[in-house]
């Protein structure tokens, strides 16, 4: 969605409707209190810190322009990377150094790094992190964001959450997946948040003002909302550009709310396995269909132009939001995009200084940061013990990480990219686990908390000992063993025969 998409379905779902049951992240990116809490670090402070701490995915795969920026900051500038991952990336060879980590035990291993004695967590010995303390420099910026799909966001929210307390200095640059991301989550579209980066608590009232049906409470994020209408408490489930039965780690739990909500209404530009399940479907406009802005990881908002008629019957989102407010009896206060362009400016401070910039223009080709408008994210106490249980001595903990091109929407209806997103569901283990399970490479059965699949399984010197590394798209059949929610997620492996 464009910014002024997600302002028009957010005044829907909050402003007419009254829920906040509203995530614009389908369970694998981080809470919007951490996006637009932490202190915030531009692309270019970040490649400009001495010392640069990944705690996210692999860069080169989720965020390849990021990764040349970043490459280019340890290669050409000399800035030192340190990264805490529990399986190599993209960007490990450029590393100073690489901290491997179990999955659940990434905020021991930050907290040990940044704390002032050279006690060691994690495994990792006390001569390494000796070695990792050297590098750290006089300027700080973290990269964050969820690096393995199997464990839940909590670890690397501590992870970040101690570095802050260590180093009030430090800065986070949020990498979240799926474009415009950041811009939803400006703009309402997160639970217990509204229009710019504010909570309900806090400016709940100045909303309600201005003829917003504010909800009361906090309301559900997407794990929750499918749990909740596989329990029957959700009556009608919008799925907006959002494909939960192929995109949600948990493939179960979303096939469970879908054939369980009374009313499943699907808008989006093709269709796709959840909007089988629709009882409505609403054609949207694609990009290159619609104008409007949209804001990239860092905050910075620039314009997309519309480049094409929309076929047949295809809607911009926003206008689709507003027709369906319209049919509720709401006053609908603009119906175009500047129109909503300078609502937003007038209950949102945040977007007030795109009203005196063109965007269009060639002086503002990048755009402009906006920034502040966050209310206060916890920094919480300070970690003292790992939350994720021991590990089975037969068993593996899973690592589940996207590549660049999946099986999703814009990738498998164009011809020229369908070749690249075919899924490879495969598992990657050390040599060390295939024999002391008395395995060979081949087809084995893999049972996780949520069920059990059939996977290939090679053998992979670089995965580290104790985890099997999987790679997520759409199809992928690891999306039947996975639970969400789950601190960790650990496997076994057993023979089909």
């Amino acid at each position: 969605l464009t910014n002024e998409d997600a302002f028009a379905w957010s005044w829907l779902a909050k402003g007419v409707v009254g829920t906040d049951h509203v995530d614009a992240q389908l369970g694998d990116g981080l809470p919007a209190e951490a996006i637009v809490g932490l202190p915030q670090a531009t692309i270019a402070e970040v490649v400009a810190a001495d010392t640069i701490v990944l705690l996210a995915p692999d860069i080169k795969e989720e965020l390849p322009v990021l990764y040349l920026r970043l490459r280019s900051a340890a290669v050409e500038a000399g800035r030192k990377i340190i990264e805490i991952s529990s399986v190599a990336t993209g960007l490990t060879p450029y590393a100073a150094l690489h901290l491997s980590v179990l999955p659940g035990e990434v905020a021991l291993v930050a907290d040990a790094l940044f704390a002032d004695s050279a006690a060691d967590a994690g495994g990792i010995e006390a001569a390494t992190f000796a070695a990792a303390k050297a590098l750290i420099g006089d300027s700080v910026a973290v990269v964050v964001g969820r690096g393995n799909l199997a464990e839940n966001e909590h670890g690397v929210v501590d992870a970040a959450r101690v570095i802050a307390r260590h180093r009030s200095d430090a800065k986070f640059l949020p990498v979240v997946r799926r474009g415009n991301v950041r811009g939803a989550i400006d703009a309402g579209l997160a639970p217990g948040f509204l229009p710019g980066r504010r909570t309900l608590d806090v400016a709940g009232e100045s909303f309600r003002k201005v003829g917003w049906k504010v909800p009361s409470a906090k309301g559900l994020d997407c794990a929750g909302i499918l749990s909740a209408a596989a329990e029957g408490d959700i009556e009608v489930l919008v799925l907006v550009g959002s494909d939960p039965l192929s995109d949600f780690i948990d493939r179960a739990a979303a096939l469970e709310a879908l054939k369980a909500v009374p009313t499943v209404v699907f808008v989006g530009t093709h269709p796709n396995a959840s909007c089988e399940f629709a009882n409505v479907v609403l054609p949207a406009a694609a990009w290159g269909e619609r104008s409007g802005t949209t804001t990239n990881i860092e905050g910075r908002v620039t314009r997309i132009g519309q480049k094409v008629v929309p076929p047949g019957v295809a809607w911009p989102d926003y206008m689709i939001a507003l027709e369906l407010a319209s049919l509720l009896d709401a006053t609908v206060p603009e119906t175009s995009v500047e129109g909503l362009q300078r609502l937003m400016s007038s209950v949102a401070s945040l977007y007030a200084p795109l009203a005196d910039v063109d965007l269009g223009s060639r002086n503002d080709a990048d755009g402009v940061v906006v920034s502040g408008g966050a209310d206060a994210f916890s920094l919480g106490a300070a970690i003292a013990a790992p939350s994720a249980p021991p590990r089975d001595s037969y068993a593996l903990r899973l690592v589940v990480s996207r590549k660049l091109y999946d099986d999703g929407t814009s990738v498998s209806n164009s011809a020229a990219l369908v070749a690249l997103g075919q899924r490879d569901d495969v598992l990657q283990v050390h040599p060390s686990a295939l024999s002391g399970l008395n395995l060979e490479a081949g087809v084995v059965r893999v049972v996780g908390p949520a069920g059990s699949t059939e996977m290939s399984v090679v053998a992979n010197d670089d995965v580290p000992r104790g985890v099997a590394r999987a790679v997520f798209s759409q199809k992928s059949v690891i999306a039947d063993v996975v639970r969400s929610g789950d601190t960790v997620c650990d496997i076994k492996l057993e023979s089909v025969s």
